[in-house]
Formats: structure tokens, C-alpha cells, sequence
């Protein structure tokens, strides 16, 4: 039985092959649990998926040291002290940076002041500027491709495996 990935592989030209090959080889090397897919969805959809699969494993780094500092913390030692269990703590802290985290991606995917909150509140005006995350080359010279749908893939990118567990809720 044929893929859809192999039937949309097959049918790109050979150096779309070959760009296939070497942007699925560099994804893997970065830690992408499908590799294949992140590169086909890119030349096939010329959607920033290299770019924005670096950006959300950073997060990640980011969360995991985050977590190991505040762990780490005196704040930490004295709730030890005062009965709070290292799986609690880890728990709180994982949870409270996976959803910051998360928070902060559709922050920047979706500037179009959507409400959130209880009561409701709205960060852009329908008059104020927005913004975006752009892709640019190593020189820092843009693309003209943004980087978007982050929220989407977050828990998607997870060095663990896992989906997110124990970090988005």
C-alpha cells in the first residue's frame, strides 16, 4: 500500500526530491518525530516548517530549563520542607510554563485582540499595529515567509514523545 507521502514525494520533480531528502535529513537530526512530513509539508505547502520546528524545540529547551531552575530553587526547598512532594512541584511548574508557553504562541500566531480572560479582555485594539514572526536567512535577511500556527505544533514537538503530557493541559 502506497502513502500519501510517498504518492506526494513521487510526484515532485528531482530536485524537489532531492530538497525532500536533505530538508527530512536535517529535521531528523534536529529531533523531529516525523521528519518526512514537517519537510513534505513544507516544499509541497511552502510553509516554514524547518524554521518553525527550530522555534518550538527552543521553546521547549527554554521550558525544561525553566522547570529545572525553579525546581531547583530555595522557593522549592522550603515547599519540600513544608510537605509538597518533587512529583506535585514538577507537576505545578511543568503545567504552569506548558501553558504560559502555549499561551504566549497563540499570543503571537493570532495579534487580532481576541478576547481572553474572565471578564473578557483584549490585548490589540482594532486600530493598534500587529506583528508577526518572520523567517529570515542566516544574514538576517527575511524570506517572505512568516512563521505561524505555532500553538498548533507545540505539542506536536515535544523532545519526550509525549505529546505535551504532564506539560499542556
Amino acid at each position: 500500500m502506497t502513502s500519501y507521502r510517498d504518492d506526494a514525494s513521487g510526484s515532485l520533480p528531482e530536485d524537489g526530491r532531492r530538497r525532500l531528502a536533505e530538508l527530512t535529513e536535517r529535521l531528523r537530526l534536529a529531533g523531529a518525530a516525523d521528519p518526512q512530513s514537517w519537510a513534505l509539508s513544507e516544499i509541497s505547502e511552502d510553509i516554514a516548517q524547518l524554521t518553525r520546528f527550530l522555534f518550538l524545540r527552543g521553546v521547549w529547551r527554554r521550558m525544561r530549563s525553566c522547570a529545572d531552575d525553579a525546581l531547583a530553587s530555595p522557593l522549592a526547598d522550603e515547599l519540600r520542607r513544608d510537605g509538597a512532594s518533587e512529583d506535585h512541584l514538577r507537576e505545578f511548574t511543568q503545567r504552569a510554563l506548558g501553558d504560559l508557553a502555549f499561551s504566549l504562541l497563540y499570543f503571537i500566531d493570532e495579534p487580532d485582540g481576541t478576547s481572553w480572560g474572565t471578564p473578557p479582555e483584549h490585548d490589540v485594539a482594532d486600530g493598534d499595529r500587529r506583528w508577526l514572526l518572520a523567517e529570515v536567512e542566516p544574514g538576517r535577511r527575511p524570506t517572505g515567509r512568516d512563521v505561524g500556527g505555532l500553538h498548533e505544533s507545540l505539542s506536536d514537538t515535544d523532545p519526550a514523545g509525549t505529546e505535551g503530557a504532564g506539560w499542556i493541559t
